[in-house]
């Protein structure tokens, strides 16, 4: 009886319906097996390949997501979760039965609804222009709708989003207008009319003087950010970031410390940039210190084992060891990113996947990105929702999810 119970369960699964998966259920040998999900969100969330796989990548199921970008699998711990999209591959790694796993890619791609509401702005004295920035476009240009409401979205996006009107005079940013929520899909007019809110915040930092000091503020659900990148004349710079301080809306800084070419063993260098990065709410980011080191830094290139399917790397022995790692490769045509614990070993296992135009091999591998991070939870806490949502050669686009912790990276230029 167990028997049969198992075998309909897998094939319940194999419809790739994340509500019809059990969240538990006994196997014919023995071990309990718990529901692990994958959802993906954005505009190509449908039907992408997933490969659920056990420790030693045998395959647990082989499905697609659903019409809701859905997909889930009975596991046992210690397995891999894939999802191809198109040419990149996420894996999830010491993936545990009763994993949510997210990928979203709204932030990479269009959404989904054609934006028809308008909006409409008061002028400020001394600006001389304003910019609307969202969740689906950086900014756009509405200097316009100070003389009527006007429809400054051209491209898909989600049904709603938070909108922030900033302001310009001949110095800078000088203002601002935030809407929370707003509906993009009615066909109305979105009032951001009203007196401007100030805007201005600096970081004071403490940085090694041969090293270029990024700083950057990130507004939460906004593709807006204040960024200043300066070669430190010394140990100690205050960066001003003009960021728009909103009561009740979470911003972010991030200090990077980084260099632009690294030693290698023959004397020589290669062009890769590698360094470190520390980020936390606003609030508690106005002094930062990155003297000391935050992390281990990364002292060689990511080599890939086929025979072991791993990736191997060294490290130096001052600072933190870390929790998560994260890394970006190229194998042939594909792009690789995924994300694993760190243990007390300095490598990260992969699994075989059932394709060969994805099979392991030296002579097809290159890096691009890899770090180490820390962060309060450690790699349970980071492996639903941070694959895909972050890549440190952008620098600072850290999810808004965690509030504060640090990374080691090093990226290929």
């Amino acid at each position: 009886m167990r028997g049969r119970l198992v075998a309909v369960g897998m094939l319940v699964a194999a419809c790739g319906d994340g509500a019809s998966v059990p969240d538990a259920m006994l196997g014919s040998d023995g071990i309990e097996r718990g529901r692990v999900t994958v959802h993906v969100e954005g505009p190509s969330k449908g039907f992408e390949d997933v490969y659920f796989q056990n420790a030693d990548s045998s395959i647990a199921l082989a499905t697609k997501t659903n019409a809701s970008g859905d997909a889930s699998a009975l596991m046992v711990p210690g397995g891999f979760v894939s999802v191809l999209d198109e040419s990149i591959i996420y894996t999830w790694t010491d993936v545990q039965p009763g994993d949510e796993l997210t990928l979203d890619l709204s932030f990479e791609e269009f959404g989904e609804v054609t934006p028809t509401s308008a909006v409409r702005i008061d002028p400020m004295d001394g600006a001389v222009s304003y910019y609307l920035f969202s969740r689906c476009e950086s900014f756009r240009d509405v200097s316009a709708a100070i003389e009527a409401a006007i429809v400054p979205f051209f491209t898909p996006c989600a049904a709603t989003s938070d909108l922030l009107v900033v302001a310009w005079d001949n110095s800078g940013a000088a203002g601002y207008r935030f809407a929370a929520n707003a509906n993009l899909a009615s066909g109305g007019t979105i009032d951001m009319r009203g007196p401007y809110q100030p805007i201005g915040a600096s970081v004071d930092v403490i940085g090694p003087s041969d090293r270029f000091i990024s700083v950057r503020q990130k507004l939460a659900n906004v593709k807006f950010t204040a960024d200043t990148s300066t070669q430190v004349p010394d140990t100690h710079v205050v960066v001003p970031t003009q960021m728009p301080v909103i009561p009740g809306v979470r911003v972010q800084t991030v200090a990077r410390t980084f260099s632009s070419s690294f030693p290698e063993e023959d004397g020589g260098t290669v062009t890769t940039e590698s360094g470190t990065i520390v980020w936390g709410p606003a609030s508690a980011m106005t002094t930062v210190d990155l003297t000391t080191p935050v992390l281990r830094g990364i002292t060689s290139e990511l080599e890939l084992d086929p025979t072991s399917s791993s990736l191997h790397w060294t490290e130096l022995d001052d600072g933190a060891r870390g929790d998560v790692v994260w890394a970006a490769f190229g194998i042939g045509s594909f792009q690789w990113k995924v994300i694993g614990r760190r243990t007390d070993e300095t490598r990260l296992r992969l699994p075989v996947l059932p394709r060969d135009d994805v099979r392991l091999r030296s002579e097809t591998f290159f890096v691009s990105n890899f770090a180490l991070v820390a962060a309060e939870g450690g790699y349970d806490r980071l492996r639903p929702y941070l694959l895909g949502h972050w890549n440190p050669s952008d620098g600072m686009w850290w999810p808004m999810t965690e509030p504060s912790g640090r990374a080691s990276y090093r990226s290929l230029h």
